[in-house]
């Protein structure tokens, strides 16, 4: 199952089959000076306080007609006291199954509650990766414990397609132009200059990213400034709805199309022009995903 026929707006989406969970906020939240003191990093897992083990694994769920593989893999962070841990260490090495009880830190944007559920580590040698199983009730739990049907592959898909209709629009008093500069002007007293992406995001999903002009195609200038970032989807119906928006607007500007891993791109070099990227940023809102400024987020991270 590839795509299915969306309920909500009666369009073909494509089904993500696997999610990267980012470092859970018991670490990212954690200031440089907190994490030199409580943090040790150690073969791609984390060691909290001395008390905590934080790992990677991933969680399975599979489809009825073919259990031979997970139809979903999301690899998520867990974590565990320690001396659960050091005492399993010799059942590890002789390479037999070994279960470790902790809870899970990352946030599933599937589901209403994640974070803190309670799960079991499974290290099987068979497998090159960590298996998670939740062990307390929940949604996530029966999903694992049941062969899921299309029906229920399309309403999990939904959570990411049309995220507005779970949880509440945000509405901001602040116009975006000013949240916009705040944030450029906290990024580059924050991180190294040309270090950092901002996202510009709706109910937790990406509409498009300001990006570093040295990460641009085919940009062979070091020079400092911003780029603006905007990619398709061939197989989602309602993003080609969009790209036929945008490019109405793109045709005769300085917006040049890539094709990246298959991925229909499209990118514009606005050096350090921000009055520029303001206008442009305000324009694909209005005129290619008909959004409220006030609805949009502003979020950025170190690259």
């Amino acid at each position: 199952m590839e795509r299915y026929n969306c309920k909500v707006c009666g369009k073909k989406h494509p089904v993500f089959h696997g999610m990267k969970s980012p470092i859970p906020s018991i670490l990212s939240e954690l200031s440089e000076q907190e994490w030199k003191v409580r943090v040790v990093e150690n073969d791609g897992g984390y060691l909290l306080d001395g008390a905590y083990v934080i790992l990677d694994g991933y969680i399975q769920i599979f489809h009825k007609n073919d259990t031979s593989r997970a139809i979903f893999n999301w690899q998520v962070w867990v974590s565990f006291p320690v001396s659960e841990f050091m005492a399993k260490i010799p059942l590890v090495e002789k390479e037999e199954e070994v279960s470790i009880k902790g809870r899970l830190e990352s946030e599933l944007i599937f589901y209403d509650k994640s974070v803190g559920l309670r799960v079991e580590t499974l290290n099987i040698a068979s497998k090159d990766f960590r298996v998670i199983k939740v062990i307390e009730e929940s949604e996530v739990r029966a999903d694992q414990n049941q062969l899921i049907d299309d029906d229920r592959v399309t309403e999990i898909m939904s959570r990411i397609h049309h995220r507005e209709i779970y949880e509440p629009p945000v509405s901001f008093d602040v116009p975006f132009y000013r949240r916009l500069k705040e944030e450029l002007a906290l990024c580059n007293a924050k991180y190294q200059p040309g270090h950092f992406i901002v996202n510009i995001s709706t109910s937790k999903r990406v509409l498009f990213q300001l990006i570093p002009r040295e990460f641009l195609e085919g940009q062979n200038n070091s020079k400092q400034g911003y780029g603006l970032h905007v990619v398709f989807n061939y197989d989602d119906e309602a993003s080609m709805e969009l790209l036929e928006r945008f490019k109405e607007i793109a045709e005769g500007s300085d917006w040049l199309f890539h094709e990246i891993d298959g991925v229909p791109t499209y990118q514009i070099d606005l050096h350090e022009e921000e009055e520029k990227l303001q206008q442009i940023a305000v324009e694909l809102l209005k005129k290619v995903y008909l959004m409220e400024e006030s609805q949009i987020e502003i979020d950025s991270f170190e690259v």
